[in-house]
């Protein structure tokens, strides 16, 4: 069935393609198929292919393949459509894990591509912006299936370097901003949730080699104009002095990575359940290859973390006043009075700053058993 299916598939195309895709789905969700990694194959593969339609002749199109890729345009929002089918159906945890790595290999992808579309149609805004909202529907699917995982804090060094990739291309594109306006709100709110469940983007050797090697850009491959672009958002940003003369000299890589952490973390503690969404940041904070960095970055995220946390205090100052409120200040309270005897000098003083501020917030905190007991 499958071989038939494929042959037939946008041969020439039809209306048929259409129920063909949704009979790919079916199949995927229905039984372990031996056929399933090629189905996948398939629908991943016209998800890339049908991106790069952006191009024509007449803008000098660089892929052999775009007669191909057009060829399954009309059928991009129906796989986008299965693969989020797919993505809220999965129920084997190794299928699912699998199905993220391929689904975040696949935004990565075709977000490089996008970016060389932008620069070669920086004329033409409407094309540069329809190329991005190619990559943009995948959000939703990414979100629907990270929404149904557990993730790993520990996870293999590929899915990482995914995961810190996608927040380049989210800060990159604007995905990340709620008042950016181009975009739906519906992908802000998925890449808030996205946020509550990514794991922290700390680096697994030297920060500054990992960024100039393994970024999704490299330095060289940016303009002036949007490296100051950057540098001026996150001077914006972090809205401290002693933080501009340092983010000045950073270069392109190294300043997405404090956008990344900076959009993913604040989204986080606004966004989240968990009580200790806002402590993610001293992992940042307390990480050696950070503290080593001599380009600044670890002042940057000091500065974030004072930043973030009046947003912190806000979004629970909005939730019910309930027992179990108050058993999360409790423990963020908790967590604060032990990093408030911090061996780092600089982190005893961010707790101490935070402490004042979240019993200013929220007084009667002060004659909590649990905290005097602490």
């Amino acid at each position: 069935m499958l071989q038939i299916y494929h042959q037939k598939l946008c041969s020439p195309p039809s209306s048929l393609d259409h129920l063909i895709i949704e009979q790919f789905g079916n199949i995927l969700i229905s039984t372990s198929s031996t056929v399933y990694q090629d189905i996948l194959n398939i629908l991943i593969s016209i998800t890339l292919k049908s991106s790069l339609t952006i191009y024509n002749a007449d803008e000098g199109n660089s892929f052999n393949d775009f007669s191909q890729s057009y060829r399954y345009k009309h059928i991009a929002s129906t796989v986008i459509k299965v693969l989020e089918t797919v993505a809220n159906n999965l129920t084997n945890e190794t299928e699912m894990n699998d199905f993220l790595i391929k689904l975040l290999d696949l935004f990565c992808q075709i977000g490089v591509k996008i970016k060389e579309i932008s620069e070669k149609m920086t004329k033409n805004t409407h094309k540069a912006s329809s190329a991005a909202g190619n990559l943009g529907v995948l959000i939703p699917v990414i979100s629907v299936l990270i929404k149904r995982m557990s993730i790993d804090t520990k996870m293999q060094s590929r899915l990482f370097k995914l995961f810190r990739d996608f927040w380049f291309f989210c800060v990159i594109f604007g995905f990340a901003d709620e008042q950016a306006g181009i975009w739906p709100t519906q992908w802000y709110r998925c890449v808030a949730q996205i946020a509550t469940k990514s794991p922290v983007l700390l680096s697994k050797e030297h920060l500054k080699s990992e960024l100039h090697f393994n970024s999704a850009f490299k330095n060289d491959q940016v303009t002036q104009a949007e490296l100051n672009e950057i540098r001026n958002s996150i001077i914006n940003l972090l809205d401290q002095p002693d933080a501009t003369q340092i983010i000045k000299n950073l270069t392109f890589a190294q300043c997405t990575y404090l956008q990344s952490v900076f959009k993913l973390e604040t989204l986080r503690v606004m966004h989240s359940s968990d009580a200790s969404s806002f402590q993610q940041i001293f992992h940042y904070l307390e990480d050696t290859t950070i503290q080593k960095d001599k380009a600044g970055i670890w002042f940057c995220i000091f500065c974030m973390a004072k930043k973030s946390f009046p947003l912190y205090l806000e979004s629970v100052y909005q939730l019910p006043k309930t027992i179990e409120r108050d058993k999360e200040l409790e423990a963020q309270v908790q967590f604060l009075l032990v990093k408030f005897n911090h061996t780092h000098k600089r982190l005893r003083n961010l707790a101490d700053i935070l402490l004042a501020k979240l019993m200013d917030t929220f007084s009667y905190l002060l004659w909590s058993e649990k905290t005097i007991r602490c």
